[in-house]
Formats: C-alpha cells, structure tokens, sequence
C-alpha cells in the first residue's frame, strides 16, 4: 500500500522540482534586472567610467559589480578600493574591461593637498590607467603608469592600489 502511494507521489514530486529548479533562476534574474534598473545612485559614480551602464549585479562576497548595457550585454567590472595618499585617503573606483584589462579609474573621494593634487590633474595622469593590463600597471620598465613628479607619493600609491587590487578581483570574479 506505501509503495502503490509512492509511486503516485514520484511524478508530482518530479515536476515541482523540474518547475522550481527553471523558475526559480528566472524568477531571481528578472528581480535582479529590475532592482538595478532602479538604483540610480550606485551607477552614477559607475557611469564615470561605463556611461552606457544600465543595470548591474552585486556579488557581495567580492564586493564586485558586474556591469551590463540596456540589452543586458555584460560591460565589464567595477570596484572601489583606497589607499592612503601624501596626507589623506583616496577612493578609487576601478573599472576593468575584463579579467586582464582596466577601463580607466575614478577618484570618489580624496583630501590631498590642493597643489599636489593639482599636479596629478594637469599631467593627465588618470588616463593613463585607461586600457592598461593590470600586470603592467606599475611604473619602471615593464609599467605603463608614470609617476608625477613633485606629487610622486600620492602617485605611486594610486599605482599600487590598482594593481593590487585589481589583481586580488580578478582572482575572485566568476
């Protein structure tokens, strides 16, 4: 009498798991679309590097996101990091194209000394994280990134941050 009852319960059984395992991914996918389509204070700062970005996913554990055009085409990374300059932080948002290659960075915040800090602007030296691998963002032979002399400090450790922890994410990233 159990076995006929069990045998009656294994197609149901069945196809509540087959349902739930293909909704249940779907059913999260449109909630995330949805939650960052409206989340406009996230991707503004993000919009600095990838304007076309319109919705994106969280990863918590790695604190990444993962960027995607209005047709859900994946853009690329960003993450914030900071380290600490000549005489403040400096928080950096990092975009990277993919796991080998930076989009270009983004100072969020910093306190540094105004003339330094000038300098740093007026050598262009933001853009010079554009299209960079992150294994050659470093100064000296091998790297792409000059320092700024008279504000060498706070270049060198806007370098090293990057490249650390663009590393470190990479390594992360699914």
């Amino acid at each position: 009498m159990k076995a006929e009852r069990l045998k009656k319960f294994y197609p149901v059984a069945f196809s509540v798991i087959l349902a739930a395992t293909i909704l249940t991914p779907l059913a999260c996918t449109n909630f995330d679309w949805e939650l960052a389509k409206k989340d406009q204070e996230t991707l503004q700062p993000i919009r600095k590097i990838f304007p076309e970005a319109h919705y994106y996913i969280f990863d918590q554990g790695t604190e990444v996101y993962t960027l995607f055009d209005y047709d859900k085409k994946k853009l690329g990374y960003a993450f914030y990091t900071e380290t600490y300059g000549y005489c403040s932080d400096i928080t950096i948002l990092v975009g990277l194209k993919d796991k080998k290659a930076i989009k270009s960075i983004w100072v969020v915040s910093q306190e540094e000394s105004p003339a330094y800090w000038d300098m740093l602007v007026s050598a262009d030296f933001f853009y010079q994280f554009v299209g960079v691998e992150i294994a050659r963002c470093n100064t000296g032979e091998d790297g792409r990134v000059d320092i700024v002399s008279g504000a060498t400090q706070s270049s060198v450790a806007i370098i090293d941050i990057v490249r650390v922890t663009a590393a470190e994410k990479v390594k992360l990233i699914r």
